[in-house]
């Protein structure tokens, strides 16, 4: 299987091709099995492919509790990640790479999912019959099940990630040396509701993993309106009206990590109405504004624009969580 420097699973040959350097490991990363299969060196970079073994059995019970039908119905944010949350196809995580002691910088992570055709049709029983071939993985899947000879009786997510050197290349390797991290994911863990009389309003959340109270103490939520008039595209109506809440959190928690949100989408951008017409969605997808606080212990949190003012915003309280604490592995080549 050829593979190139800075190329994903769909990007065919755009970098540089590297040489294969097998590795053939397997080990456990909490109950999941993971295999190394080989990393791909060259002057120009190197590549690491992953593949994490999932359970049918774990398919199935995902596609039981979420349904076709309910996945489609899906509205709220908060739905969504809860759907992520319980996918076990969702596992991007990223890797720090050492070869030889020398560290190599990630540059770029691309994924592809494998499913048997038995996983396709308890995804889609409750719709129309099954047509021939209806049923299929992308090619660039079926070509890692081949390369890597992965059990065809199970689901396999393969990740490839793309390093750039840091120093002198090293095309010979004799030591790999790996840190496998999941990628942070959003959980909502509370609601509140911001009015006119918000200043010194208190909210209690808990921290959805490790269940630690954290307080939000709310100061004030002043509405705003933002003109776009010199920035927006030509003949295009933006929705300026929205909210700006500053607020605090005890303890100190990264901004990375903790996060308020409007619950409501907020209006699309229109087309300006022609005499006589009325004006209509462009297709263009919501605006959104961010702020910063200008006294440093308050954060800011800005609503969804508008086409009108909004007196009253639900928010939700978003934690960044791992699924899985790292991993660090090193194998003799």
């Amino acid at each position: 299987m050829d593979v190139y420097h800075n190329g994903n699973f769909r990007g065919g040959s755009r970098g540089s091709r590297l040489a294969p350097v097998p590795i053939q490991r397997t080990f456990l990363w909490e109950k999941q099995e993971i295999l190394v299969p080989a990393v791909y060196v060259g002057p120009a970079g190197a590549v690491l492919d992953v593949c994490a073994r999932i359970p049918v059995e774990d398919m199935a019970a995902f596609l039981k509790k979420w349904p076709r039908e309910r996945r489609l119905a899906l509205a709220a944010p908060e739905d969504y990640e809860q759907v992520d949350a319980d996918n076990p196809g969702s596992q991007d995580f990223l890797v720090e790479m050492s070869l030889d002691g020398t560290p190599l910088q990630l540059a770029s992570s691309s994924s592809i999912n494998w499913y048997p055709e038995s996983v396709f049709r308890m995804g889609n029983e409750a719709s129309a019959p099954a047509q021939e071939g209806e049923w299929a993985n992308d090619l660039e899947a079926e070509q890692l099940m081949e390369a890597y000879g992965c059990s065809r009786g199970c689901c396999w997510h393969f990740g490839r990630l793309n390093f750039n050197w840091t120093g002198e290349p090293v095309l010979s390797p004799k030591k790999l040396s790996l840190d496998f991290r999941a990628q942070l994911s959003p959980v909502t863990a509370g609601y509140f509701t911001t009015a006119a009389d918000t200043a010194g309003q208190t909210v209690k959340v808990a921290h959805p993993a490790t269940g630690q109270e954290y307080t939000v103490t709310l100061h004030e939520c002043l509405p705003i309106r933002h003109d776009f008039a010199d920035m927006g595209a030509p003949g295009v109506l933006y929705p300026e009206h929205g909210c700006m809440l500053s607020y605090s959190v005890s303890p100190e928690i990264s901004r990375d990590l903790f996060d308020i949100r409007d619950c409501a989408d907020g209006d699309k951008p229109r087309k300006k109405a022609a005499p006589g017409e009325h004006s209509r969605s462009d297709g263009a997808a919501a605006v959104f504004l961010a702020g910063k606080s200008p006294v440093p212990q308050r954060r800011m949190a800005a609503s969804s624009m508008h086409f009108e003012p909004v007196e009253e915003i639900r928010w939700r309280i978003v934690f960044q969580v791992r699924k899985k604490p790292h991993m660090e592995v090193s194998f003799v080549i």
